[in-house]
């Protein structure tokens, strides 16, 4: 959508208010937040993330024609600071209204996803967002609110996180140079134990996105499940020499390693952790639990 002013107001507004942005990896590749970014974690940073990229996405969606396009955004920039205020059902009863005469409109069916997953309706933002891509098949906003509801989800759906990473790769067939889709992927692949296709992934990010704890915490455990000793090892180091590791990024990888009876790893990381004094009892109960396990306590 080519309404500038918008979509600089939009940007720099949700720059303040998200959790990290594509340049220090840990949103997008999850960006720069220190929160945890895995499937497993649900609740308020998905609707932060959703609404981020939603909010920011939105005025990017390709309309017909720039008039219409313009007033689409007039009725429609009030929607998410009404998410962002929890007032979710003044969001939705506008976007129902527009909707009702903009049936196709992918921004607005992106926007209804959002205030669906924040209302805990998992079908209903499923459904909104698959609308979105069908109205505009190239509109990457809706493709990544996607695959983020399902990584959230599994307890829900347990074909969730395989609809995620195939909701990634969709959008990686026109736009293979993202970078949140491609560790996205990554993270999936690795969490449902595909870890030759994780690697893939991961080589096709940016060098320097490849050498951030993030990616390296992925690469580390997909080598682990492939039985890769020494690279697992390898990259364990660089991964506790990391100045960006976050406990995140070590309580991501700890269910995979566990699968692939890989404790002596498993500890080397927890206690590379707990050396810089900041570990949490996330990290520290499964480091006892191993140290009891292996008789060292």
């Amino acid at each position: 959508m080519v309404v500038v002013p918008l979509q600089e107001q939009l940007r720099a507004h949700y720059s303040r208010v998200q959790n990290g942005s594509l340049a220090n990896m840990r949103t997008q590749l999850p960006v720069a937040s220190k929160e945890p970014r895995t499937p497993s974690r649900e609740g308020s940073k998905l609707r932060r993330q959703l609404l981020r990229l939603a909010a920011i996405l939105l005025v990017s969606a390709p309309a017909a024609a720039a008039a219409p396009q313009a007033r689409a955004a007039d009725e429609l920039q009030q929607v998410p600071q009404l998410i962002q205020s929890g007032k979710l059902g003044e969001a939705k009863n506008l976007l129902s209204e527009y909707l009702k005469t903009h049936l196709a409109h992918s921004g607005a069916l992106n926007l209804l996803g959002v205030v669906e997953a924040q209302e805990g309706n998992y079908g209903g933002a499923e459904a909104s967002f698959e609308k979105a891509i069908v109205a505009d098949p190239r509109f990457s906003g809706p493709y990544l609110n996607l695959g983020r509801l399902y990584q959230e989800n599994p307890s829900k759906d347990p074909q969730a996180w395989k609809k995620g990473a195939a909701t990634y790769e969709r959008l990686l067939k026109f736009e293979p140079g993202n970078p949140e889709a491609t560790y996205q992927g990554a993270l999936l692949r690795m969490q449902l134990g595909d870890y030759a296709a994780s690697l893939v992934h991961l080589t096709h990010l940016p060098r320097e996105l490849q050498e951030r704890a993030q990616a390296l915490a992925v690469r580390c455990a997909d080598h682990a499940g492939l039985q890769n000793r020494t690279q697992a090892e390898a990259t364990e180091k660089q991964l506790l020499a990391s100045p960006d590791l976050v406990e995140a990024d070590v309580i991501t990888i700890l269910p995979t390693l566990a699968r692939q009876h890989q404790a002596a790893l498993a500890i080397g990381i927890l206690e590379g952790w707990d050396k810089r004094g900041v570990a949490s009892a996330d990290a520290l109960h499964p480091l006892a639990a191993l140290y009891t396990e292996g008789g060292s306590l």
